[in-house]
């Protein structure tokens, strides 16, 4: 059910997401338009007044607010057609796709579905679960050892009580060794090759 990524949002638009990314661009068109029709209104009720700075700044608003009201609405109009259709735009590229779509259910009952069907689980979960930031007994430190800064000596690493005297530091995750934590290698890979699989 992947959508495109959107560089606007910084964020991928699939399942999860897509009834809120088609609020987000229902809501630009209403925005938009509402700024364009009060710049208009402001217009039209002050033709018999000359031009100044109020009417100046009237139109530099009322501009770029149509110039953007054209691309979202058609982008809207698009989604729309998308969502009765239940084809996403990724799919659209693929034209032996086009014989029979699987996943059309009528224009109605694909609307019903995009808007009120469950989010579903997040795939990523798992795998991200396996990979626990630090173990029990890591306090952070400012410092590996004590140095003389501007306001003195660091202070040296806390244990907490009953926590073996040894010293764990956060590091970077290189191919082929654990990452920071508790969990092997091999459990990470089991679970993407699972999601994977899933996918």
């Amino acid at each position: 059910d992947f959508d495109h990524h959107n560089r606007w949002v910084n964020n991928c638009v699939g399942h999860r997401n897509y009834r809120l990314y088609l609020l987000l661009v229902l809501s630009l068109c209403l925005y938009t338009l509402a700024v364009l029709v009060a710049c208009v209104m402001v217009l039209v009720r002050t033709t018999h007044l000359p031009y100044g700075l109020d009417k100046i700044i009237t139109i530099v608003v009322a501009v770029p607010a149509a110039g953007f009201l054209v691309p979202l609405f058609v982008l809207l109009l698009i989604k729309a057609w998308s969502v009765s259709k239940a084809e996403r735009s990724h799919e659209g590229k693929y034209q032996y796709l086009h014989l029979k779509n699987p996943f059309d259910l009528g224009c109605a009952r694909n609307w019903c579905f995009t808007i009120f069907a469950p989010q579903g689980p997040k795939y990523m979960a798992e795998a991200v679960g396996l990979q626990s930031a630090v173990g029990p007994d890591w306090v952070p430190m400012q410092t590996l050892h004590c140095s003389r800064g501007p306001s003195g000596p660091s202070p040296p690493a806390v244990l907490r009580p009953g926590a073996h005297p040894h010293i764990q530091t956060r590091g970077l995750y290189t191919p082929g060794r654990a990452p920071p934590g508790r969990r092997h290698p091999a459990d990470l890979q089991e679970a993407t090759f699972n999601l994977e699989l899933s996918v």
